[in-house]
């Protein structure tokens, strides 16, 4: 649990040093909307919404907006129609959940995006629906740092139905998709009209103990092995972990038909995942141990590094948007705003300060 409060903080030391956090969780312009469980407002934050689904109604319809969602266990699903949104889990996926368990038909998707473009989410956990993530037709998502797990059907499904508009482009970065009852990730891919390439990219990714196949990928119609660009140009994977499937880690085309669908040298199935699995939050402690083989196993390029400059870390505390996560049980309390109640002199001896902060 995370929860804004006020610190007082009172120390006799000979020195006080404290980390400032670069982040700023207010919104500066009328671009920018926040969702928070208690509806509160701090600093300069202007529009303030209870439910993410109330601030995607809310935000403009053109251009690109940015939700920021403080932490808690959102139980709703949600519906995203309009393009250029940004939704941002400001702690990140351990302490930031939307549960789509509520909804009483047990097929709907937690989060379900039609014909909607531009579309980011980054640091989620997102669980409890039929479907995890559901895209189809000219949709466009980035999944960023971002848990799907436990979801009835599949975590992620991406399909494309309507042959005379823009195939679904789906992205799957730095993300952690398992414990879901059927495949981990789903995706249709068009075999016509291949003026388009890459549909759909997976880095950087654990794909693990999903009930049914890690990634299975299958075709709309059937493809000519002369089919020119490749099928393959439409299906990215690289730098992913895929492991622990009950029915197999690949599936459909990803098994070598017409050797369309090679599965990478970089992607692994044999190197121990290490999930820590010990601290509770609103869904599964995705952290990695310290000896975790999925640590230092991402992309090695510079656009990719963790936070603290190192290989990327597979999974959603690699990369630079981890910034700012939760990573240990140890975290909290993280200092935002500090007030001194006065003038603060070491040499008289133990002094308070007052802040907002956020704790676990």
């Amino acid at each position: 649990m995370k929860f804004p409060a006020q610190f007082l903080i009172a120390a006799a030391i000979s020195c006080f040093a404290m980390t400032a956090f670069a982040q700023d969780f207010d919104c500066p312009s009328a671009d920018c909307v926040v969702v928070r469980q208690d509806g509160a407002t701090t600093g300069s934050q202007i529009g303030v919404y209870d439910t993410i689904q109330a601030a995607i109604l809310a935000a403009p319809s053109q251009g690109f907006s940015e939700i920021l969602v403080y932490p808690g266990e959102y139980r709703e699903t949600l519906q995203i129609n309009q393009g250029g949104l940004t939704l941002r889990a400001i702690d990140g996926p351990l302490l930031t959940c939307i549960n789509g368990a509520d909804d009483t038909d047990s097929t709907i998707p937690v989060v379900s995006l039609g014909f909607a473009q531009e579309v980011t989410l980054i640091g989620f956990n997102i669980r409890g629906g039929g479907y995890g993530v559901f895209l189809s037709d000219s949709a466009e998502v980035r999944l960023q740092n971002c848990v799907v797990e436990g979801n009835r059907i599949s975590g992620i499904y991406s399909e494309w139905t309507t042959i005379n508009v823009t195939p679904p482009q789906l992205t799957v970065s730095n993300c952690v998709v398992t414990n879901n009852a059927g495949n981990g990730i789903d995706v249709i891919l068009p075999s016509v009209n291949p003026t388009t390439c890459s549909f759909t990219t997976i880095q950087n990714s654990i794909v693990s103990e999903n009930a049914g196949v890690g990634i299975y990928v299958s075709f709309l119609t059937a493809f000519s092995t002369q089919s020119t660009p490749n099928e393959s140009e439409r299906f990215q994977m690289q730098y992913n972990l895929v492991t622990a499937n009950v029915v197999g880690n690949y599936g459909g085309f990803l098994l070598g038909i017409g050797g369309k669908l090679p599965i990478p040298a970089t992607n692994a199935s044999n190197l121990s995942v290490g999930f820590l699995d010990s601290s509770p939050g609103c869904g599964r402690d995705v952290r990695l141990r310290t000896n975790s083989q999925a640590r230092n196993a991402g992309w090695p390029t510079t656009a990719f590094r963790d936070p603290d400059g190192s290989r990327n870390d597979l999974g959603v505390f690699g990369g630079p948007f981890a910034a700012g996560f939760f990573t240990t049980i140890d975290d909290g309390p993280v200092v935002k705003q500090v007030t001194p109640l006065g003038t603060i002199r070491i040499s008289d001896g133990p002094f308070t300060i007052e802040a907002v902060g956020a704790a676990r």
